[in-house]
């Protein structure tokens, strides 16, 4: 791995650490919520379940089995963006694999993810999410974009 590649997800690993210290301090602890724009704001979540909270509230053994799952994925993508020649493909990889790591520390070290950004629409909202989400969706987005690029190609 290039120290570029090194370097973002260094990078990707403390925005999101920093982030969620600030939502824990600001917006927990303060027990507040921080209106940016009519369809977004800042508030705090606590999710013990996966994207979405889907299987939150399901205890501890769902919490070690999402971290046996994570750790699999984690070493999947690692091996994945050592091997790939491809640049573009190595970029996603190190996004999802930063984001996964990020979110797997919470969920090591909390027992739950915290989650802050809330996007919506009037009664209508997108589940909470943070930087580490937000770098696997990049990742996961541009990974897609590389297979559909490849099978045209073909």
């Amino acid at each position: 791995m290039n120290k570029t590649l090194l370097w973002v997800a260094i990078g990707i690993l403390i925005a999101d650490r920093a982030s969620k210290e600030w939502a824990i301090v600001a917006l927990k602890q303060q027990q507040t919520v921080i209106d940016l724009l009519p369809v977004l704001r800042f508030i705090y979540v606590e999710n013990t379940g996966v994207a979405f909270g889907i299987f939150a509230d399901n205890g501890d053994l769902v919490r070690w089995l999402l971290i046996a799952l994570t750790l699999i994925i984690t070493g999947v993508l690692f091996y994945y963006l050592r091997q790939t020649p491809h640049r573009g493909e190595k970029w996603a990889c190190l996004l999802m694999l930063s984001g996964a790591v990020g979110n797997l520390v919470d969920r090591i070290a909390l027992g739950y993810v915290v989650d802050f950004v809330d996007v919506y629409w009037g009664n209508y909202h997108w589940p909470a999410f943070n930087v580490a989400d937000m770098a696997i969706s990049a990742g996961g987005m541009l990974f897609a974009l590389f297979l559909i690029k490849g099978m045209r190609e073909q």
